[in-house]
């Protein structure tokens, strides 16, 4: 997917109000192109819970970020597959909490 396209995924996924998110709920989605250049932070907390090049395709990290592998999603079902996933596990920590708008930050 370029990421053209995984820009216009997350606008749809959010607008659309799918997996329950609405404008309230703030996102901090960063996207990467590989596992190999996650910072080195989010890299080790991705393969201190069993992560690797082959398996990651998103990481949640402290403080809420989720990290998109841009590589790992060949199709917008996936990367929609991945977003749920670690909102999921946002809202299982306390995320749900967090208000103030949605971010998209694209790295």
């Amino acid at each position: 997917m370029t990421v053209e396209d995984i820009v216009d995924v997350i606008g749809n996924f959010i607008e659309s109000g799918k997996f329950g998110l609405h404008s309230r709920v703030k996102l901090d989605l960063l996207l990467a192109d590989s596992f190999d250049v996650l910072p080195e932070k989010v890299k080790k907390a991705a393969e201190d819970a069993g992560g690797t090049k082959d398996n990651t395709y998103a990481v949640l990290h402290k403080g809420g970020s989720i990290w998109l592998i841009r590589h790992a999603h060949a199709t917008r079902e996936r990367l929609e597959k991945s977003i749920f996933h670690e909102v999921h596990k946002q809202r299982q920590r306390g995320g749900e909490d967090r208000t103030g708008g949605r971010s998209f930050n694209l790295e």
